[in-house]
């Protein structure tokens, strides 16, 4: 995994060595993956202990079967999970295309008019202005300041703190980058690197095994500048590496100087800096030697414990560690020096361009986009549709590249992962996805080229540049300046206001909608009122509608507040969606869209429709409770009303709470002769029942009956 960067004024120098020797093209960058070792460097120095409390348990993930397990000095899938607790354009840079005009495919790359200092950044991987390192990432923007987020345990965001940071924070730049024009940067473990247009190298961060090239073993939370062998010697790209063992946290670094020479600092077990011996470590920039001492190398990248390098002539090495075939030499020996990569087999007569290593293993991009890969295929990263390893070259399954419609002009490796970048601008990736790696919306490992989402955030970029990072994470920059990431997100490294991974791209920066607008449904005639915000008061927002079910979207004239309000609305609206755009005003390029919400405008309807009148109603008894009833049908919601009258229907008042279909009051006597009636509404009127009369008849005297007794005269009968 690497960062290869182009210097502007050693192009007419590459350039006359391409057109002698053979067509060349540079690679991107690629960083360390983090690498965890049961045995212990002799002699490494422990300046710094880490601090285990801060490192969550890893999450198990299941090896796929029949492949055997990882070297015990291997970053395996369980510890790609390694999270740390977070704390709290313009001038344009010329590259030479080092590509003959007969073979290269540098005519179907994508057009950078929109940001000149990427000029050619997709096509050739110069000038490389993301980076990812093991929980932080690096972006350059146009105007050449540094932003940078995540784990800053070590200061490896450079703005002077230790305080991590989920999103983009400016990289102190007054120090010894103040008169420098930055072209390039990369990351490793836990430091970072920057290189600027005369060919001086800075680094900060992570210091313990000598990193930064100071030649101390001091962390820097701000930048310094690289000594030793490169004080004098102008450089052309970067890269950095690095892994994390039982021996503490191991970075490295590497230069391509504009001599055609390697230079690596840092970390020195299992022979990663390729100098002939294992130093524990080394403070200051030492010379690659061997096999490539009398070659001029044109692209160079720095993975875990291994690196790759490509030579004007064609030829391909490697060094480090050779487990699983990461060398690519056809053995699983590990090397300190440099080794030649098998160049029979699928990759005899063929021109290499571009090369990336990443763990345990390598990825080559030939002039006519091939793709050709090599080493640990643990979770199906060889992109050959099997889980066997390759010690030698062999061929990504480019038939399925094709049906993405993926011509790569860059490929990149991640941990256990690769990804290609076509000349469309699309991105295509293969391997472990158990963290969402590969951006295609799922956590499912590919063993052949599957698409990166680009319905969401992404829609409508034109990506010029990815690189991925050792824990997990891919970067990817837009001709228009905007990044974005996806992966683990651990300690806020995809930089998008979170610690969560992303199975799919978000947008770098911390600009968020808070206030996602609502589908409203009205009646014709009425307002229509959609609401939005965002996490940021100085953000600038932009309504827009789309009446083709979000196909294409306009801008609304004019709606520029948080609120969008569509006057007197009619039945044609129906249908229509509005969203809003809001964009950061902080120099660092960041949109956000909120969803979009639907208008549903109804069909003024007619009023209420009565189907049941209040009756009359006798009381012959004061303080009798009273129940009228009245009901009606609406197509719309409607309200209801009752109301009273005391002058036999001249004037009605309103009764305070009856506003229910029934009505239950008490009967006293001064609502004798009063009048009720029920009061119906909705949108489109108001339908008024008849009216009922209540009597309240008083409690009248009791009659009580009195029988006065009478004389009755019984004759008896006569005898007879």
């Amino acid at each position: 995994m690497s960062v290869a960067v182009h210097r502007t004024f050693v192009t007419l120098v590459l350039a006359l060595v391409a057109a002698l020797v053979m067509p060349l093209a540079a690679g991107a960058v690629v960083l360390p993956d983090e690498l965890v070792a049961t045995d212990e460097v002799d002699g490494a120095p422990v300046v710094e202990e880490i601090d285990r409390g801060l490192l969550e348990e890893p999450t198990p993930v299941e090896l796929p079967d029949a492949v055997s397990p990882p070297p015990p000095h291997a970053l395996t899938p369980d510890d790609e999970q390694e999270v740390v607790a977070s704390a709290t354009e313009d001038e344009e840079i010329t590259v030479a295309d080092l590509e003959s005009p007969d073979e290269t495919d540098v005519s179907d790359a994508p057009e950078h008019a929109k940001y000149p200092t990427l000029s050619t950044a997709a096509s050739t991987g110069r000038d490389t202005h993301i980076a990812a390192g093991h929980s932080h990432g690096l972006y350059l923007d146009s105007k050449g300041q540094i932003w940078a987020w995540g784990l800053n345990s070590s200061g490896q965001l450079g703005n002077g703190t230790r305080a991590s940071s989920t999103t983009p924070v400016p990289v102190d730049m007054t120090g010894v980058m103040a008169n420098s024009e930055m072209v390039a940067v990369a990351a490793g473990a836990r430091h970072s690197l920057a290189l600027d247009s005369e060919g001086n190298v800075f680094a900060w961060g992570r210091n313990g095994f000598g990193e930064l090239g100071d030649g101390t073993r001091v962390d820097r939370s701000t930048p310094v500048r690289v000594g030793g062998l490169l004080a004098e010697q102008p450089v052309e790209r970067i890269s950095g590496g690095g892994n994390t063992t039982d021996a503490g946290i191991q970075g490295n670094s590497l230069a391509l100087g504009a001599n055609g020479r390697v230079y690596t600092w840092g970390a020195g077990e299992r022979g990663r800096l390729g100098i002939g011996t294992s130093p524990a470590s080394i403070a200051t920039p030492a010379l690659v030697g061997g096999l490539i001492a009398d070659q001029h190398i044109v692209d160079a990248s720095f993975g875990t414990n291994n690196a790759v390098v490509l030579s004007s002539d064609g030829r391909l090495f490697s060094w480090g560690d050779g487990s699983y075939g990461a060398l690519g030499n056809g053995t699983t020996t590990t090397s300190a020096s440099p080794v030649a990569v098998t160049m029979t087999g699928v990759l005899s007569g063929v021109s290499i361009s571009q090369v990336d290593a990443g763990q345990l293993g390598s990825i080559a991009r030939s002039v006519t986009g091939e793709l050709f890969t090599w080493g640990w295929n643990n979770a199906g990263q060889i992109g050959n549709g099997t889980t066997s390893n390759s010690t030698v070259p062999t061929r990504v399954d480019m038939g399925a590249l094709e049906a993405l419609g993926n011509r790569p002009i860059q490929a990149s490796a991640g941990p256990a992962f690769y990804m290609a970048l076509g000349a469309d601008g699309r991105l295509a990736a293969w391997g472990l996805n158990t963290s969402g790696q590969l951006g295609a919306g799922t956590n499912v490992n590919a063993s052949r080229p599957v698409a990166v989402r680009v319905d969401g955030v992404m829609v409508g970029a034109n990506i010029i540049q990815v690189t991925n990072s050792s824990s997990g994470t891919t970067l990817a920059l837009a001709d228009d300046g905007r990044v974005f990431a996806w992966g683990i997100g651990g300690s806020g490294g995809l930089g998008n206001g979170s610690s969560s991974n992303a199975n799919a791209p978000v947008q770098v920066g911390g600009l968020r909608t808070t206030i996602q607008p609502e589908d409203i449904g009205v009646t014709e005639g009425d307002d229509a009122k959609f609401m939005a915000s965002s996490n940021e008061l100085t953000a600038t927002v932009q309504w827009q509608s789309s009446t083709d079910g979000g196909h294409t979207w306009a801008p609304i004239i004019g709606e520029i507040s948080s609120d969008l309000i569509i006057l007197a609305t009619t039945r044609e609206m129906t249908g229509t969606q509005f969203r809003a755009v809001f964009t950061s005003a902080s120099p660092f390029p960041n949109t956000v869209v909120s969803r979009a919400a639907t208008l549903t405008v109804q069909e003024l309807e007619d009023p209420p429709l009565i189907t049941l009148h209040p009756v009359n109603r006798v009381r012959s008894l004061v303080d009798l409770e009273v129940t009228l009833t009245a009901d009606a049908v609406s197509p719309t919601p409607m309200t209801v009303q009752w109301q009273s009258s005391a002058d036999d229907g001249s004037t009605w008042v309103d009764l305070v709470g009856a506003t229910d279909k029934t009505h239950t009051f008490v009967a006293t006597e001064d609502l004798d002769g009063a009048l009720f009636r029920a009061v119906f509404t909705n949108p489109a009127g108001a339908a008024t029942t008849d009216s009922a009369l209540l009597q309240v008849v008083l409690r009248a005297p009791q009659a009580h009956l009195s029988v006065t007794p009478t004389t009755r005269l019984v004759t008896e009968p006569e005898l007879a």
